[in-house]
């Protein structure tokens, strides 16, 4: 490696520390994206699936909005932009300089340098504190659901931490809608890794419930499916990278508890994407149930390196 580059490496830590140590407490002044019901909602999210960062960001700087996703994005692709030979330590301080928007994690033995919520198909619509709006209710993400509240209980929410979220139960304030966990095979969150050399791909399948609605029935949720394609490589540790992503399959949904009437279908065609993962989403009212599951998938998605194959 040329002596300049070993100098970049080693200075990472330090430059990307001129950051956002201090958070705004003035929470009048967090700029928020409202949406004026969950239709428009979805529709913004699919808008961003088609968007590159340069695009995202020019898109968000005409609505003079800084949502969290490109703010981890804008942190964390330079980083990972080539091969990156970062030691453990460094990217640690890395890490540390940016608690909020960076993470790392390990599967079996093996680390991970990811954007938190990256998963997350709110990573967009949300603010830097994590919160969006849908006509009179405010939203905050968190790494196991969401929470929500009318406008006038805004700060009760923005307080509520991921820890604190843990043991946070609907009261009549605030509505908690936490995910669940994974019960059998394909129940959701469902993922897939195949790996070849210090090549990977990974897909994974979400639920995520978005409002409750009281009937005379019962209640009913309005919610999302998601589905994430990511390229990996490995160096000392896994980082996402740009590959192009070739996605064919298929896939049902099933939202009962009793059977597999109640399902949602949803289909990709191939497609050749340059950045480094791509989101299909769909929603649908269904009955609230905690079976959340893939009734049938077939398909393939995969990189020039390797395939999943379902």
């Amino acid at each position: 490696m040329k002596i300049k580059n070993l100098v970049l490496l080693t200075l990472i830590p330090f430059l990307f520390c001129q950051c956002e140590k201090v958070e705004d407490k003035n929470l009048s002044n967090i700029s928020m994206r409202t949406f004026e019901n969950i239709d428009a909602l979805m529709t913004e999210i699919n808008l961003y699936a088609t968007m590159e960062l340069d695009e995202i960001t020019h898109y968000e700087n005409r609505l003079n909005f800084n949502s969290f996703g490109k703010i981890a994005d804008q942190i964390y692709y330079p980083i990972v932009e080539n091969d990156t030979n970062i030691s453990i330590n460094s990217l640690n301080a890395i890490v540390d300089c940016y608690p909020n928007f960076l993470k790392t994690y390990t599967i079996m033995g093996e680390v991970f340098f990811d954007t938190k919520y990256a998963d997350s198909p709110f990573r967009y619509v949300m603010n830097k504190h994590r919160m969006f709006a849908i006509d009179t209710l405010v939203y905050k993400v968190f790494e196991d659901g969401l929470a929500y509240c009318s406008i006038k209980n805004y700060d009760m929410l923005s307080i509520i931490s991921d820890s604190t979220f843990q043991s946070l139960e609907s009261n009549e304030f605030i509505t908690v809608m936490k995910s669940t966990g994974q019960k059998t095979r394909l129940s959701l969150p469902y993922f897939r890794r195949e790996t070849s050399g210090k090549e990977r791909i990974e897909a994974s399948f979400h639920y995520h419930d978005i409002v409750s609605i009281p009937s005379m029935n019962g209640t009913y949720t309005r919610g999302m499916y998601s589905e994430i394609a990511k390229a990996w490589r490995k160096t000392l540790f896994w980082f996402r990278v740009k590959r192009h992503i070739a996605v064919n399959y298929n896939v049902n949904y099933s939202a009962c508890e009793c059977c597999n009437a109640c399902t949602v279908n949803s289909a990709s065609n191939y497609v050749d994407f340059k950045y480094k993962y791509e989101k299909h989403t769909q929603y649908a009212f269904i009955i609230h149930s905690k079976d959340h599951r893939i009734y049938q998938l077939s398909g393939s998605i995969g990189i020039p390196a390797v395939t999943i194959n379902f």
